[in-house]
C-alpha cells in the first residue's frame, strides 16, 4: 500500500483537512484535526505493537475511528457551548 501512495498525497489532505477545520469552526477546529490525528497515531500505533506492523485493515480501522473521533467531539462540544459553526448556519 505504502508503495502506491502519492508522495504528497498525505500533507495534502492535512493541508484541506485544516483549511476545511478552521474555515468551518475556526482555531477550535485545529483541535478537533489534533484529537483525529491523536487516535489514528494511537490505534495506528496499538496495532504495530500487537500485530508487529500496520496492515490496510488497520489503516482502515484508523480512519473510522478518526471520524468517530471527531463528530463524538464535535457533538460533546457543541452540546456544552464550546464549539459553533462559522460557516453554513442561519443567521
Amino acid at each position: 500500500m505504502q508503495q502506491g501512495l502519492w508522495p504528497v498525497a498525505a500533507p495534502l489532505a492535512t493541508v484541506i483537512a485544516l483549511g476545511i477545520a478552521v474555515a468551518m469552526f475556526g482555531v477550535p477546529g485545529l483541535v478537533l484535526l489534533l484529537a483525529a490525528g491523536v487516535a489514528a497515531v494511537i490505534l495506528a500505533g496499538s496495532a504495530a505493537r500487537m500485530l508487529d506492523g500496520v496492515t490496510g485493515d488497520v489503516f482502515g480501522a484508523s480512519i473510522e475511528v478518526s471520524q468517530v473521533v471527531v463528530w463524538m467531539s464535535i457533538v460533546a462540544a457543541a452540546h456544552n457551548g464550546w464549539l459553533t459553526p462559522l460557516l453554513f448556519t442561519r443567521g
